[in-house]
């Protein structure tokens, strides 16, 4: 269970009652890679493998899951060791920390400095307009904990017929690291797949996204000018306002959206 009940007082159309409400919990979890401190995630107490490895990847620290030597959890799971089979980005990682512009304590060693180095999205996949719309209406109706607490950012990675793997979390950026971890424990490949994401999309997350090869991004809210700038040039397909029966085609990359 990722809430606790608390009581509170609500006040409505000039009444008080004392009641029991849902409440999101927040804890943290401090990263070590190969005993070296890396981050420490303020995160949804959930899935916390799928976390560490998806984050791993997600921020280039790992290119497959055969890099992982051991993943070991304190018996608290506030802390996780990991054992890498060589540390050499691990390293250059650090001397490249910088803040995001996620939230929840979540950080990012991005390395991306020049247009060089952007991964590039070298898969296409054709989608139906109305398809995209249907998956994201699945996976606000899988979102258990926001339904309850209204405290999660959910994310999902589907094919282009069903979700796959769906996530909740504080974080944004952890929920996205939560289902590339995911997958990745599972086997799943990305390059045919569509990541869908009910926060905003920022540059952190499109790199996030190309890193892993998936074609199309698709979110409930706005893109950044910036995100949107990397994902126009490196072939990966961004979609915004994906609500009810409406959508906002922001770039196309190498996929088909058929209207």
């Amino acid at each position: 269970m990722a809430f606790e009940i608390w009581r509170i007082f609500r006040y409505r159309q000039g009444e008080i009652e004392e009641i029991e409400d849902e409440i999101i919990q927040e804890s943290p979890l401090k990263i070590f890679v190969s005993h070296q401190e890396l981050a420490t995630l303020m995160c949804t107490p959930k899935e916390h493998k799928a976390l560490v490895v998806g984050f791993l990847a997600a921020e280039g620290l790992i290119s497959s899951i055969d890099e992982i030597i051991s993943i070991d959890f304190s018996q608290d799971q506030s802390i996780v060791r990991v054992e890498l089979l060589q540390t050499s980005r691990r390293d250059e990682y650090l001397a490249r920390r910088a803040i995001t512009s996620g939230s929840s304590g979540n950080i990012s060693f991005n390395q991306m400095q020049s247009e060089e180095q952007w991964p590039k999205v070298n898969s296409s996949l054709q989608v139906d307009i109305g398809k995209v719309l249907s998956l994201i209406t699945s996976m606000e109706k899988a979102s258990h904990l926001f339904h309850r607490t209204g405290g999660t950012h959910s994310v999902a990675l589907a094919s282009s017929e069903e979700l796959l793997i769906q996530v909740e979390d504080i974080g944004r950026h952890n929920a996205v690291d939560k289902v590339l971890g995911k997958a990745m424990l599972d086997g799943i490949p990305f390059e045919d797949k569509i990541l869908l994401v009910s926060g905003r999309v920022s540059s952190e997350m499109v790199l996030k996204t190309m890193r892993r090869n998936i074609p199309i991004l698709i979110s409930r809210a706005a893109p950044t000018n910036l995100a949107l700038e990397i994902a126009q040039k490196n072939g990966l397909a961004i979609l915004g306002f994906a609500r009810g029966k409406r959508v906002n085609i922001y770039c196309i990359g190498n996929s088909q959206i058929n209207i």
